[in-house]
């Protein structure tokens, strides 16, 4: 029964973009992004239930799954409630703003990512002699998965260390690999080290202190805009009058203000 139901409403999304086609024309209908992502998500689900219904060639798991394309349509017809239009115009501010923040962070666990794989890479397996028989937490705690066997895989053991508890098994394992007193051992000890004090008490404290001063003041300004409305200054007063007389000759002038010009007006509210 959900079967055929979910049939049904796939056919609802192809006709309803048929009706806007016999309404507009496929110039104007094909300009909106929204209206090319109904476009293309109608299409795939009801070819997807035709082949289902015709054919018997589309699995009901396969069928299900295109059918997830309908959250996605929910959370489109979510831009126009009030709450959510205001908590992604916040989060993408703050992304912006705090881009170059971010970037450092990324460039931090990158640098000692690789590095971690000249020192590690390969090693943290139980076969490695220097490791097995050894009662390490990091096996018993089936850790293995957090390695510097290549660099994505070492930046997600970092990310660990950075976004969580320091985790000792892994830091232990790393120094079982080297004899004492020796200068690998010191060079894992500086490693571990280093690490700790350049990301998670430096590089991520700056991330999150500067975030959370940035989302405050996005916050007030949204909050300030939608209680008194948007001031015009005096450069988007007459991007208006050009937009109405551009209108009037049968022209579209689309305006956005770029993500630098956002980001320099809160690093203007913040520092100023």
């Amino acid at each position: 029964y959900f079967q055929y139901a979910d049939l049904f409403f796939s056919f609802v999304y192809v006709l309803e973009a048929a009706l806007k086609l016999c309404h507009w024309s496929w110039a104007e209908y094909w300009y909106h992004g929204d209206n090319r992502f109904d476009f293309l998500a109608s299409m795939l689900m009801g070819a997807a239930g035709l082949l289902f219904l015709l054919l018997q060639q589309v699995s009901v798991t396969l069928l299900r799954r295109v059918n997830l394309l309908r959250l996605l349509r929910v959370l489109k017809a979510m831009q126009h409630m009030k709450f959510y239009q205001r908590t992604c115009t916040i989060v993408s501010q703050l992304l912006t703003t705090c881009r170059e923040v971010l970037l450092l962070n990324l460039l931090v666990v990158l640098i000692w990512a690789s590095g971690g794989v000249q020192l590690f890479g390969g090693q943290l397996v139980e076969s490695n002699p220097r490791l097995e028989g050894k009662d390490l937490g990091y096996f018993s705690s089936h850790y293995q998965v957090f390695n510097f066997n290549d660099v994505p895989m070492g930046m997600v053991t970092l990310f660990v260390w950075t976004l969580g508890d320091w985790n000792d098994d892994i830091a232990l394992a790393c120094l079982e690999l080297a004899d004492p007193w020796t200068a690998y051992k010191a060079l894992i000890w500086t490693f571990l080290i280093s690490y700790y004090i350049a990301s998670p008490l430096l590089a991520y404290n700056v991330l999150s202190a500067f975030s959370i001063d940035v989302y405050q003041k996005i916050d007030e300004e949204v909050q300030n805009q939608e209680e008194k409305g948007y001031e015009l200054c005096e450069v988007e007063r007459n991007l208006l009058l050009i937009q109405v007389e551009m209108a009037s000759n049968g022209l579209v002038l689309h305006m956005k203000e770029s993500a630098d010009l956002a980001k320099l007006r809160i690093h203007t509210a913040l520092f100023s």
